[in-house]
């Protein structure tokens, strides 16, 4: 491996290996050699909405206004050919407590439920007396009798 700064970024690599490019590390290296060849900035960097002066136009999106330059999110490019992007703050999310069964969570998630009324007893009891009305409104089944049965075999010949 060589490598030189001038007149420009250079990387000279020279190798035998059989098995180096199957591995995972062989992706790494390339990536680390031309992204130093490059010079590849591995951070994406934005800035927070504010003011900006005339000389900046955003070239993505539209902005409500010409003077809103900066307040919108977007990417901005100055007249001297530099870019800025404008992002929006990150939303504030409160970290959710790491559970380590279901259980647990069913626990949390009960005790986080506003209190109520306890119906559990009732719906059951309202569910017995449904099913007694049921049982008694149901319509009997008729049954076969002898006669029955030789009559509809007497129809059917």
């Amino acid at each position: 491996i060589m490598v030189r700064d001038q007149p420009a970024r250079q990387v000279w690599i020279g190798l035998n290996a059989a098995e180096w490019p199957r591995s995972v590390q062989y992706v790494q290296f390339w990536k680390n050699a031309l992204d130093w060849a490059g010079e590849v900035d591995p951070e994406y960097r934005y800035q927070l909405p504010a003011a900006l002066g005339r000389e900046w136009t955003l070239q993505s999106g539209s902005a409500p206004a010409p003077t809103d330059r900066g307040l919108v999110p977007g990417l901005y490019e100055s007249t001297d050919d530099k870019l800025l992007a404008i992002n929006a703050p990150p939303a504030p999310f409160s970290p959710q407590p790491a559970f380590s069964s279901l259980h647990e969570r069913l626990l949390a998630w009960r005790k986080s439920m506003p209190l109520g009324l306890p119906l559990s007893g009732w719906m059951a009891a309202l569910a017995a007396l449904l099913l007694a009305c049921a049982a008694v409104t149901w319509p009997k089944k008729k049954r076969a009798t002898p006669d029955t049965l030789g009559s509809s075999s007497a129809v059917g010949n």
